[in-house]
């Protein structure tokens, strides 16, 4: 077994994805084939340093390991491959993903209504000059005559 990566170009992006499939080889008819067991997960090429992006890899890759039962010293030699294109996070990357989550947290407190523990109804407003479903920016249905 080894992991095959494919990288699959987006389209409206110059970004690219990697994809990490799960393959066995093996012979058929004597000759060699690739039998692809599973998707084990997609990173985009650009996010490949970013904790965040990291620990949804390996969130990704750990359980569908476990569906394939990958025997555990497989499973080793397989994760030890994947955290060369894609490293573990570290403890020192798990804090500061917990000091990001800390500081969104506190943010969206203090952007909610004191009162309610909601945001405040001007959020939901439309911007100035847009249309709204009930008319025009000014207030008169699209069907009424413009105010003089």
């Amino acid at each position: 077994m080894y992991i095959r990566w494919k990288r699959c170009a987006l389209r409206r992006t110059a970004d690219v994805t990697l994809k990490a499939f799960l393959v066995d080889s093996v012979r058929v008819e004597g000759r060699p084939r690739q039998r692809i067991l599973g998707y084990l997960g997609a990173i985009r090429e650009r996010y490949q340093q970013a904790p965040a992006h990291r620990l949804r890899f390996w969130s990704q890759v750990a359980p569908r390991l476990t569906a394939l039962q990958v025997d555990p010293g497989t499973r080793t030699v397989l994760e030890a491959r994947l955290a060369r294109v894609v490293p573990r996070l570290t403890p020192a990357d798990l804090a500061t993903l917990d000091a990001q989550r800390t500081a969104l947290a506190h943010l969206a407190a203090t952007l909610r209504h004191p009162r309610s523990g909601r945001a405040p109804a001007t959020a939901s407003l439309p911007h100035a000059g847009h249309d709204t479903e009930r008319g025009g920016a000014d207030g008169t249905p699209h069907d009424s005559p413009a105010p003089d």
